[in-house]
C-alpha cells in the first residue's frame, strides 16, 4: 500500500493558487478560494506529502482576536483571524486525505473528521456569516505507522 501521508499544510494567498487547492468534496462542490464570498483576499489551501518525513495525525481549527502570522484562512477580510493547527497524536494514523466541505453538515461524513474550535465550532467561517465550510480528513492505517516507528 502507497504511503500517502500528509506532512503539512500550507495556506496560498492570490488566484494564482487556485490549481491544486484542496477541493470541496460536498455534493455540488464548491469554491475552493476560503474567502469565497468575503472581502479580502483569495486564500487556498494546498498540502505537502513526503512519504519519509514524519506526517500529521490531527488538525485544529483555531480562531482568535489576535494575528498569529502566516496562514490566516480569513486574510484581508476583516474580524476574527482564523488558523489550521496541524498537531501530532501518538495514538492515530498519518492523515492522507483532505478536502473541504461547502454548506452545512451535522457531522463530518463517515470515515473522516473535521478541524474544529473547541467548544466553538468546525465551521471555518463560524462568526462572519456565509457558507458553512469545514475542514475535512482522513486518517491511514495506524498499525503501518506504528511499524515504522520501531
Amino acid at each position: 500500500m502507497p504511503d500517502n501521508r500528509i506532512t503539512a499544510i500550507n495556506v496560498k494567498y492570490g488566484r494564482d493558487y487556485e490549481s491544486g487547492a484542496v477541493q470541496c468534496m460536498n455534493p455540488g462542490g464548491g469554491s475552493a478560494d476560503i474567502n469565497h464570498g468575503h472581502k479580502g483576499e483569495y486564500v487556498f489551501i494546498h498540502v505537502e506529502r513526503d512519504p519519509h518525513a514524519r506526517g500529521m495525525t490531527d488538525v485544529a481549527l483555531f480562531i482568535t482576536d489576535s494575528d498569529e502570522g502566516d496562514g490566516d484562512l480569513a486574510k484581508g477580510a476583516g474580524g476574527k483571524y482564523r488558523y489550521l493547527i496541524p498537531r501530532e497524536e501518538i495514538s492515530e494514523g498519518y492523515i492522507v486525505e483532505v478536502a473541504l466541505w461547502r454548506g452545512h453538515i451535522d457531522s463530518a461524513p463517515y470515515g473522516w473528521k473535521w478541524a474544529y474550535h473547541p467548544y466553538v465550532s468546525a465551521d471555518i467561517n463560524n462568526g462572519r456569516g456565509g457558507d458553512y465550510l469545514y475542514f475535512l480528513y482522513k486518517q491511514g492505517d495506524l498499525g503501518q505507522r506504528r511499524a515504522e516507528d520501531r
